[in-house]
């Protein structure tokens, strides 16, 4: 999984990217979990969020290059190709606990 955010993104809608990822750590703990920014202040997200894993800093922004400058924050499912096989656009409303459980389903598929 791959939560992707730019410093233009709301500050709550990136909270929730963190929490939703928290979340699934904690439940699967063999999920390898990755969190790139571009343009953000890292050590202060972190901080807020008490995110001490470390967090990629895409300067070049090559990821949203990549996938067409898809909107953020979102996280991204991939499989063991490492195809996107689920996505989530975590919001201010989102509900967290339905998204962790959208993601549990893409995983265990």
């Amino acid at each position: 999984m791959i939560l992707i955010y730019t410093g233009f993104d709301c500050t709550p809608c990136v909270d929730k990217g963190f929490h939703v990822l928290k979340t699934i750590q904690l439940q699967h703990e063999d999920q390898k979990v990755y969190i790139v920014a571009t343009g953000a202040n890292i050590g202060r997200d972190q901080a807020r969020n008490e995110y001490f894993d470390f967090v990629y800093n895409d300067t070049q922004e090559l990821i949203r290059t990549e996938l067409k400058f898809l909107l953020t924050p979102v996280i991204l499912v991939l499989d063991n190709d490492n195809r996107i096989i689920h996505l989530n656009f975590p919001k201010t409303n989102s509900n967290e606990m339905e998204m962790v459980e959208q993601i549990h389903q893409a995983i265990s598929k």
